[in-house]
């Protein structure tokens, strides 16, 4: 079984800040993905992650140049990590049925997860509502790469559909979406539990 990180934010930042090796860049990313996932992106000023990463400001500006562009190589590390996650969450299986839902098993852990409090692209595209944003299409992106994993592992199922694969995957991601946000209202595994079933009766049926 693969040695799931339940709480990607939490052990991704550790590892950085502990790191013998870590250097500036390094270590102001650390703190960008602790800072900005518990306090906002507007919440956190570039001097608290300066202080905080024990860096000078000049190197800070060397190596991002704005908050803007800090933010958006925060939500990039998260985005390849959280993609790793799930495809090795999903290799564990030959079954494409079972690799669907062992994603929703990790959700469900991550969900129950102490250090668990949301989806950081959802919460920080909250902050942003215009469109032409850099840190929104970064999580769009983000959505779409997700988006694309699980078509890789629906088509699968219907190698020789492929309309029904898109279309199958789609629903499956709008159910997590749905499911994530839900979750950071209630609190509760619940939502995941219940698009799992959802997930289920999906492709159950879909096979016929």
């Amino acid at each position: 079984m693969v040695d799931r990180q339940v709480c990607m934010l939490y052990c991704l930042g550790m590892q950085i800040k502990h790191s013998t090796n870590a250097g500036p860049r390094e270590r102001i990313l650390a703190r960008a993905v602790e800072l900005f996932f518990k306090q906002g992106y507007h919440g956190t000023g570039i001097n608290q992650i300066i202080k905080e990463a024990k860096v000078a400001k000049a190197s800070f500006y060397d190596h991002f140049g704005s908050k803007e562009n800090l933010a958006v190589a925060y939500l990039e590390l998260l985005s390849d990590r959280r993609i790793d996650l799930l495809d090795r969450v999903a290799s564990d299986y030959d079954d494409p049925f079972e690799k669907v839902m062992s994603i929703f098993e990790y959700l469900k852990e991550w969900a129950e997860d102490k250090h668990h409090i949301g989806c950081p692209f959802l919460n920080i595209a909250s902050e942003f509502p215009l469109e032409d944003n850099r840190i929104r299409e970064t999580v769009r992106t983000h959505k779409e790469r997700q988006r694309h994993l699980i078509w890789q592992i629906v088509v699968q199922i219907y190698p020789d559909v492929d309309d029904r694969a898109h279309t199958v995957a789609d629903t499956i991601h709008l159910l997590i979406e749905g499911a994530t946000v839900e979750n950071r209202v209630l609190h509760s595994v619940y939502p995941f539990e219940l698009a799992q079933v959802s997930a289920r009766k999906l492709l159950t049926q879909s096979k016929h």
